[in-house]
C-alpha cells in the first residue's frame, strides 16, 4: 500500500501523459475485477520495473566480482544484460497479470454460471420485475466473481443513474466472461422487446447443461497431454542443464559474456521457481473452466 501510493505520487504526471495510450490495456484491466485505480496500477508497474532492475544489477554485480572473481567490465556487462532481463519479465508479468485474472474469472464465472442462471430463472417465474430479480439474486449469490458483476451493475442504475437497458449494455462490456455477455445482452433485448424473461432464462440454462458436459471431456483429455509435458519440463530439463552448465565450467568459457556457475545459479533461483509459478498457473487455468 504504502509503495502504491509513493508510486502514483512519483510517476503521475508521465502516467497521465501515456494513460489515453494505455486504453486497450484499460479494459482488460477493468475485466480483471482488480480493485486499483487503473492509473495507480500504471505507476506500480513503472516503479517495480525500475527497481528490480537496481536490485538485479547490485546482486549480480556482486555476486560475479566477489564471489566469481570476473573481471569488472565483463561483470557489469553481464549484470546490465540480466537486470535489462529481469526488468522485461517483471514488466510483462505485471502487463499478463490482468489478462490472466480477467481469464481466471471468465472460468470461474463460467463455471458458476449455470447455477446464477437457475436461480434468476425461478425468481424470474414470480413475475417480478428484472431490477428486483438482479437486486435480490446479489444478496444470496456465493460465487465472488459473480457477484462482483451483480454490484457492479446494481452500481450502475443506483449510483450512476442509469436505466436497467443501459446498465446491462455496460455490463456487458465490461463482462470478462462471453457467457455472462450474452446474457446481459440477452436480457437486454428480451425486456426491450418486453419478451417472457423467464422463458429467455429457461433456454439459457439448458443450453449451458449440455455445454458443461462437453466441457468436462475436453478438460480430461487437456490435463492428460500437461501431466506429460510437466515431467519433460520440470524434471528432464533441468538435470540437463546442471549437467551441461557444470562440465561448460569445468572446461571454461562464457554463455553470452556470462559465467556458466552465474547461470546455473540462475536456472535454481530464477527459472526452475519460475517454471513451476508456470505449470501451476496452467493448471489453475483449466481446472478452473470446470
Amino acid at each position: 500500500m504504502i509503495l502504491t501510493g509513493f508510486a502514483y505520487r512519483t510517476f503521475r504526471k508521465f502516467i497521465r501523459r501515456i494513460e489515453k495510450r494505455m486504453e486497450w490495456f484499460r479494459v482488460i484491466y477493468e475485466r480483471s475485477g482488480l480493485d486499483e485505480p487503473f492509473p495507480v496500477y500504471l505507476s506500480v508497474i513503472l516503479l517495480y520495473t525500475i527497481l528490480s532492475f537496481i536490485a538485479i544489477f547490485a546482486i549480480t554485480a556482486t555476486l560475479e566480482i566477489v564471489i566469481f572473481h570476473e573481471r569488472i567490465v565483463r561483470a557489469l556487462i553481464s549484470s546490465i544484460m540480466l537486470s535489462i532481463i529481469s526488468s522485461v519479465i517483471v514488466y510483462a508479468m505485471f502487463m499478463i497479470y490482468p489478462a490472466y485474472r480477467s481469464s481466471s474469472r471468465k472460468y470461474v464465472i463460467d463455471a458458476e454460471l449455470i447455477h446464477t442462471i437457475g436461480d434468476m430463472s425461478v425468481l424470474a417465474a414470480t413475475g417480478i420485475p428484472p431490477y428486483r430479480v438482479i437486486e435480490e439474486l446479489a444478496k444470496v449469490e456465493e460465487n465472488k466473481d459473480i457477484k462482483i458483476e451483480l454490484i457492479r451493475l446494481l452500481k450502475s442504475m443506483q449510483i450512476g443513474g442509469e436505466d436497467i437497458s443501459r446498465a446491462l449494455l455496460r455490463a456487458s462490456e465490461e463482462s470478462p466472461s462471453e457467457k455472462l455477455r450474452s446474457l446481459w445482452e440477452g436480457m437486454r433485448s428480451t425486456i426491450l422487446t418486453s419478451g417472457d424473461l423467464w422463458q429467455y432464462l429457461y433456454h439459457m440454462h439448458k443450453n449451458l447443461v449440455s455445454d458443461k458436459i462437453a466441457n468436462i471431456k475436453q478438460i480430461a483429455s487437456t490435463l492428460n497431454v500437461l501431466s506429460e509435458a510437466y515431467a519433460g519440463i520440470m524434471i528432464l530439463l533441468p538435470l540437463t542443464l546442471v549437467i551441461t552448465l557444470t562440465m561448460m565450467s569445468a572446461i571454461g568459457g562464457y554463455v553470452l559474456g556470462i559465467s556458466p556457475l552465474a547461470l546455473l545459479v540462475i536456472l535454481l533461483l530464477l527459472i526452475v521457481p519460475a517454471a513451476g509459478i508456470i505449470s501451476y498457473l496452467l493448471i489453475d487455468a483449466i481446472l478452473s473452466k470446470v
